[in-house]
């Protein structure tokens, strides 16, 4: 009866030092795994993208998936501490509902410059923007001027306007006012300046016309997001 009550014991024992040893090796994973955890997702969700932080580092980012008359990942950046503080030109004009978003980026040996310039503009939301519609005189557009890779052309340039029709689908998801910026410059036009702002956002295009009609495929854009410094203005 001892043996058997030893073995029954011994066995007992392993049997406690295995689970424990499957329970410490769960909490190890499992806490390697919240390192870099971007919370819980559920059932088809995905983790929310950073652009960057334009109003720690500066530096104002807009990037895209592009197809049609380019294709890949683009990325355009302006550093507010390099070059010249004016090329901030990028606003919002409350007395008018504009927003007017300006990011050139001459990092390069060539100028790439992305435009988003509409009205109707209030507080963070989901905006329909086709500037076709704001009539004759209005100053809207989205502009897109790029470097088309291995081309002989240089710069190519998408652009919708009054006269290009098209549509894209815009959300600003932040506005976080800046108490304090280095190197801010002077706001542009006459109305009084408010300060300044961070703001995030994406932006997807079906498709955006090239501005000279030679051929080149219209611009596709996807998975657009910006993350930019603003004049706010009155």
């Amino acid at each position: 009866m001892r043996r058997r009550t030893v073995g029954a014991m011994w066995t007992r024992r392993w049997r406690y030092v295995l689970v424990c040893m499957v329970c410490a090796l769960a909490l190890l994973l499992v806490g390697c795994g919240g390192a870099t955890s971007t919370g819980t997702l559920g059932a088809g969700s995905q983790p929310t993208k950073v652009v960057g932080h334009a109003q720690q580092s500066g530096v104002s980012t807009v990037t895209f998936t592009a197809s049609g008359g380019l294709s890949g990942q683009i990325s355009l950046s302006m550093d507010i501490n390099k070059g010249n503080p004016g090329d901030m030109i990028s606003y919002h004009l409350a007395a008018e509902k504009r927003f007017y978003l300006d990011l050139t980026d001459q990092s390069g040996s060539d100028r790439q410059q992305f435009i988003l310039d509409f009205t109707g503009y209030t507080s963070p939301g989901k905006y329909t923007v086709s500037p076709v519609q704001a009539g004759s005189a209005a100053d809207e557009a989205i502009h897109f001027e790029l470097i088309v890779p291995g081309s002989d052309l240089g710069n190519n340039l998408w652009l919708i306007d009054k006269s290009a029709a098209g549509t894209c689908a815009v959300e600003v998801v932040s506005v976080t006012p800046i108490a304090h910026l280095d190197n801010a410059p002077a706001a542009p036009g006459s109305h009084p300046t408010l300060g300044y702002s961070e703001v995030q956002g994406t932006i997807a295009c079906p498709s955006v016309p090239v501005y000279l009609a030679d051929g080149t495929p219209p611009l596709t854009v996807s998975d657009g997001h910006f993350d930019v410094l603003m004049v706010e203005q009155q």
